[in-house]
């Protein structure tokens, strides 16, 4: 119930946005991608619902809602082979009420749908009898895993365990070793079917297959992983804090995993390692962001039910019961709920001043509806524009006209407020930014130049051409009067000001660009986590 008012109520993170962003570029038929873009191709119909972008993603939340309490049941089923009932249904609790997971579980993500046919794919190899149906069954699922994102390869401890404790538990071992092959077989086939099929989504005269998918691995490959140890070290801190029951079982575990003497027996134990091993990839993996714990926290808490049974026999049930619906309520009474209201007030305004769709900048694709012009400014997407793999702004403003900037972002708000501009972006850049934008309304800034009251005459460059409104008073622009109050079409380039009258004048894009009625937010329209 917690996590259902969070679903309606906790501000839309930027990797929802975007993730929402890619689903309309989908539906436009502007989507390139090829891989880890499934959500865009199984989430495109929110671009036809009559709604603002908080609430289609409101919607997509409900399912992976869903998702998430798939993950819970696999947590609970799988979990009974190492632990007693009472302790899987414990490790469950720790899990959904994790800090992280109560916050990010249901978020608009590929992590929510991932964990969720990864998880489903153990529980029945695991448990279920290795026969035909079961196996295909667990390779569409590993194969729809791979389709949602590539960092599936995540799990792999955590399937080595099944293998372990089933070629242990067998009597039929070259049986074993056939069915191994059948599943890994239609694990790739279902995994290419699903890559094929998304080729055939892609816009006319696609790029082929193979080098798309190769550039994708490439590029995760040298951004993902070089970041050295412990790279997310501050987030891995407060996701244990954030769940200290959970940490407590995973640790009491691992204290008698440890004690070889003891249950469930040598094979489930090494198995156990395996699984409790998934959770060391965040000494490696540079987006183990808050939300990835939603996605790498279940075989974790599978094995938590190892630690959870031998703290019961000490502790109260009840009283873990309690104390994890306690963390829970207090990751719900901590988040900030007047942020999502602002994040609906801002999109509001974006529609009632361009009411038709335009091209803009800005960190996440907070307008899906609208074509987002430049990359998705994560550290990830920072590092990979610094190295070439992204284009530049400038290179996107000579392409199209971009008249919008949304400053919803902390290097694009220092950017636009200091001297120095911005380090993240190139020099280029930040002058785009800085002397092609002006403020509107809020965070939404406009193309256009305002020049300093005591300037006489200068040279300014247009970034975005098209019809500019003259403001505050007279001046010669590229040899014409023009009045306060009247437009001037400027063309993309350097053009000539001559001021004619005191006082601060502005060329603002647009023939008197609307400006929203309703008062501007008082916080920010973004919230890391």
């Amino acid at each position: 119930m917690l996590q259902i008012e969070l679903v309606w109520n906790r501000p839309v993170n930027w990797d929802e946005f975007f993730h929402l962003s890619e689903a309309h570029a989908f539906a436009r038929g502007e989507l390139r991608e090829l891989l880890q873009v499934f959500y865009a191709r199984g989430f495109f119909w929110l671009a036809w619902l009559k709604i603002d972008a908080v609430d289609q993603i409101r919607v997509a939340r409900v399912f992976m809602l869903a998702c998430e309490i798939v993950t819970c049941c696999a947590i609970y089923a799988t979990a009974r082979r190492f632990a007693n009932k009472t302790a899987a249904l414990l490790a469950t609790l720790a899990y959904i009420s994790a800090g992280y997971v109560l916050q990010h579980g249901m978020s608009f993500r590929a992590d929510p749908m991932a964990a969720a046919t990864l998880m489903a794919a153990l529980w029945i190899l695991l448990r279920g009898r290795l026969h035909i149906a079961n196996i295909i069954t667990a390779a569409f699922l590993i194969g729809l895993g791979f389709a949602v994102t590539i960092k599936i390869v995540l799990y792999a401890p955590a399937f080595l365990a099944v293998a372990w404790v089933r070629w242990h538990e067998t009597a039929d071992r070259r049986d074993l070793l056939r069915k191994t092959a059948i599943l890994i077989f239609f694990s790739i086939a279902f995994a290419a079917l699903f890559t094929l099929a998304s080729w055939f989504t892609l816009p006319s005269a696609p790029p082929p297959a193979a080098r798309e998918a190769s550039k994708s691995l490439s590029s995760s490959g040298t951004m993902m992983f070089d970041l050295g140890l412990f790279p997310r070290w501050p987030y891995l801190l407060m996701a244990m804090f954030t769940a200290p029951v959970l940490t407590l079982a995973a640790l009491r575990a691992a204290a008698v995993l440890a004690r070889s003497a003891t249950a469930p027996g040598r094979n489930l134990r090494i198995a156990a390692w395996l699984m409790l091993a998934t959770i060391g990839c965040v000494s490696f993996y540079a987006n183990s962001f808050p939300y990835f714990y939603a996605f790498i926290l279940p075989p974790v808490a599978v094995v938590a039910a190892i630690g959870m049974e031998a703290l019961a026999k000490s502790v109260s049930v009840k009283f873990l019961i309690a104390a994890m619906l306690i963390q829970a309520m207090a990751s719900s009474v901590s988040t900030p709920r007047s942020v999502l209201p602002a994040q609906k007030q801002m999109l509001a305004a974006v529609h009632q001043i361009f009411p038709q769709p335009v091209a803009y900048f800005d960190f996440p694709g907070m307008v899906p509806e609208f074509s987002k012009a430049n990359f998705f400014m994560t550290v990830w997407g920072v590092r990979k524009y610094m190295a070439g793999l992204e284009p530049s702004l400038a290179e996107a403003a000579r392409m199209q006209v971009v008249p919008l900037l949304i400053v919803n972002q902390e290097p694009l708000e220092r950017n636009q407020t200091t001297p120095d501009g911005a380090w993240e972006l190139k020099p280029e850049d930040r002058a785009l930014l800085k002397d092609g934008f002006i403020p509107h309304w809020g965070p939404l800034w406009v193309a256009g130049h305002a020049f300093k009251p005591r300037t006489d005459q200068a040279s300014f460059t247009i970034y975005a051409p098209g019809t500019y409104t003259l403001e505050g008073g007279a001046a010669r622009i590229d040899g014409a009067v023009v009045a306060a109050g009247q437009t001037v079409q400027l063309a993309r380039g350097n053009h000539l000001f001559v001021r004619l009258q005191n006082g601060s004048v502005v060329l603002r894009w647009g023939d008197h660009l609307a400006r929203p009625s309703m008062l501007e937010p008082v916080g920010p329209v973004l919230k890391d986590f």
